[in-house]
């Protein structure tokens, strides 16, 4: 699959599961990546897009620290300068970090993050 394919996949996941855990809901992307029109770009780093910020978070305390932000990558993928600056910044600022390869990695980090290993054990 993409790494929009996995994203997905796991968005789909954490809603049809937050029903049973309903902090999954605070689990939002941010859109930072992608092709744009350049005047388009210009707008968005004028609000604050900035590269190398990670692909999603889920906004709450848990195991590995005040929020979880999680990078997807394929298989092959690997990060750039940008997307490990904000990898060591998030972490020193007491953030959890992931580096999923798949949603199904992405998912089992989420339950741990949440203490809910029940969440993926069926992945």
């Amino acid at each position: 699959m993409s790494e929009h394919e996995e994203q997905a996949t796991l968005a789909l996941w954490a809603r049809l599961r937050a029903r049973e855990e309903p902090r999954l809901n605070l689990l939002y992307a941010i859109p930072n990546g992608g092709v744009r029109h350049k005047a388009t770009a210009r707008r968005l780093a004028a609000e604050g897009v900035a590269p190398g910020v990670p692909d999603l978070c889920i906004a709450c305390p848990g195991a590995f620290g005040h929020a979880l932000y999680i990078e997807m990558k394929t298989a092959s993928g690997r990060l750039s300068a940008a997307q490990i600056a904000w990898r060591d910044a998030l972490i020193a600022q007491g953030n959890g970090y992931v580096l999923a390869r798949s949603w199904i990695d992405a998912a089992r980090a989420i339950a741990q993050h949440l203490n809910r290993d029940d969440l993926a054990r069926d992945l």
